[in-house]
């Protein structure tokens, strides 16, 4: 998914209409909406993020290498050739995902224009037998993993980051867990499995379904830890 994706707009956006999508996502996401800090801490990563998108759309210069880039992705080395065969298996359930995601997106986005957009709460998204997914869950071993999660009704919307992959990722929830597609900035997508195992535990599993231009590993899988508030 490129920058002009998640700002739901195309390549060709002025720098107004940028400018524009821009406005809409910060009252979306903006970190003063959420009390808790967990969820403070992780709106104030995401809208890091989106201000550093933003940044690069609207100077020509980084606008025009990042065009390049985009249009002209590095070849692939062979060696993925033999995972991506395995990953095409998931292309049915990623276009599934897909449309899933398009409509969560524009509904929050009419909430937001409308002005009757009603901060995620974690109180609002909750297994019914077990606890919350909603908030900042982090794991050092075998590698670093944190995964920050919002929650509206029966819908999260998360960000992953490990040392090898970022990614995020949007759907409904169930009961205890939760099966969802994501998305990365190089227009790698896949799939995530979210699963609690205990009040402060839950284990992450993903995979990939289509590498982008620079991810170069197939899946992976941690337990985190919920973060105290």
């Amino acid at each position: 998914m490129s920058y002009y994706e998640e700002l739901g707009l195309t390549a060709s956006a002025t720098a107004e209409e940028i400018r524009s999508a821009h406005r809409t996502l910060i009252r979306l996401l903006h970190p003063d909406q959420q009390t808790e800090a967990g969820l403070r801490l992780a709106a104030d990563i995401q809208m890091r993020r989106i201000n550093a998108m933003v940044d690069i759309l609207l100077d020509p210069s980084r606008r025009r290498d990042y065009d390049e880039k985009r249009c002209n992705p590095p070849p692939i080395p062979a060696i993925r050739v033999a995972i991506r065969a395995r990953a095409y298996t998931f292309s049915i359930l990623s276009l599934v995902g897909i449309v899933a995601l398009a409509v969560v997106i524009t509904v929050a986005a009419i909430w937001a224009i409308a002005g009757d957009f009603t901060p995620w709460r974690s109180e609002n998204v909750q297994a019914a037998e077990g606890p919350r997914m909603v908030g900042v869950w982090r794991s050092s071993r075998p590698q670093y993993v944190q995964v920050n999660i919002y929650g509206r009704n029966d819908v999260i919307y998360g960000e992953f980051s490990s040392r090898d992959v970022a990614f995020t990722f949007v759907g409904p929830v169930g009961e205890r867990s939760a099966e969802l597609p994501w998305t990365a900035t190089d227009g790698s997508r896949g799939g995530i499995e979210l699963r609690l195992l205990t009040a402060g535990t839950m284990q992450v599993s993903w995979h990939v379904a289509e590498f982008g231009s620079q991810l170069g590993i197939a899946g992976g899988a941690a337990i985190v830890s919920k973060s105290a508030k």
